[in-house]
């Protein structure tokens, strides 16, 4: 009997209870909070996404306006170069480049030497770049002794070879106590290998080679790395040399062929030294660059304007507004595009 009434209750046949029908309901209504909590959940994205898509609007709008307000991107510039050689390009002379506060004008510019990075050659010809080979048919490298580059000290010991030695020097032009000189070695023949340094900045300054060991008669004479003057004495590649040119007549030195403190809002970069040639340089004032400027910040302005008007516009339809309507942040940035 109990087993009957249990098969009854389950099949909802006692006193006319429909249990099917009661589970149904309940589903139902577990379908419906769900329901009620996805619409919420995605009316929260929804709001997320414009939220972003607002502050988007408003950081473009901002940007533009500091555009206008910069005075070095108020305008654009013009330049143009002409050479008074009918053989000789302006343009392989030199470039020219404008920066905030770039003033129109016409310029003469006549460069009569660029400036250059000093290099250095060992005049002794090592016979092996890797191991301690003879530098001439009778000696061994196998030197010992040291000497300044830069004021820094280079060791050589008996077991070094001239790749170890160039390596060694450009140890030393690392960190903040870099010497900015870098070393190699270059084949120049058979049985012919040269230690080479090269400053890595341009100018007359250059560096310097100091070192008992490497005169005449030091223990380092064989690498012929002594100064100028003596037997054993360094080739020089490369002079160190400043760049030096005029413009409007007024002669002009720079230890950098990136000249852009000479003329306000112009840099030069010069390529190439002809005395006989005269550069003429026209810098012009490009509104279209202002035209430009303006309609980004009227588009920005008018996007953003339109994303907070589309919030605030009634459906008649479906009786709501937008989905951030009365939101006080977006109030707040409408009173303040009115009142700008």
């Amino acid at each position: 009997m109990a087993d009957t009434s249990i098969a009854s209750i389950i099949s909802g046949q006692v006193a006319g209870f429909d249990a099917q029908g009661a589970v149904d309901g309940l589903l139902g209504i577990r379908k419906f909070e769900i329901s009620q909590l996805q619409k919420k959940q995605d009316a929260a994205v929804a709001r997320q996404d414009l939220l972003v898509q607002i502050n988007d609007a408003v950081s473009s709008l901002r940007n533009t306006a500091i555009g206008l307000a910069d005075a070095s991107t108020f305008f654009g510039y013009t330049a143009s170069l002409a050479s008074s050689s009918s053989t000789v390009n302006a343009s392989s002379m030199m470039d020219v480049s404008g920066t905030s506060g770039v003033t129109a004008g016409q310029h003469s510019i006549v460069v009569s030497q660029i400036a250059q990075a000093q290099r250095l050659s060992s005049s002794a010809a090592v016979k092996d770049n890797s191991g301690t080979a003879a530098t001439t048919a009778s000696g061994a490298l196998s030197l010992t002794g040291s000497f300044q580059i830069a004021g820094v000290t280079v060791s050589v010991s008996a077991a070094d070879s001239l790749n170890t030695i160039a390596s060694n020097i450009n140890q030393l032009n690392t960190g903040a106590s870099a010497t900015g000189v870098s070393a190699s070695v270059m084949k120049a023949g058979d049985n012919d290998y040269r230690l080479i340094l090269t400053s890595a900045e341009t100018g007359a300054t250059g560096f310097t080679l100091a070192g008992a060991d490497l005169d005449a008669a030091g223990s380092l004479a064989s690498l012929q790395l002594g100064a100028t003057g003596q037997a054993n004495a360094f080739q020089t590649l490369q002079p160190a040399q400043d760049a030096l040119l005029s413009i409007d007549g007024l002669d002009i030195t720079r230890s950098s062929n990136t000249i852009s403190d000479a003329l306000t809002g112009v840099t030069l970069s010069l390529k190439q030294a002809d005395p006989t040639v005269t550069i003429n340089m026209s810098i012009g004032v490009d509104q279209s660059v202002l035209r430009d400027n303006v309609q980004s910040f009227v588009d920005a302005y008018n996007s953003l304007q339109s994303m907070i008007n589309s919030q605030f516009q009634f459906d008649s339809n479906t009786g709501t507004g937008g989905i951030l309507a009365g939101d006080s942040m977006l109030t707040t940035i409408q009173n303040s595009l009115s009142s700008s």
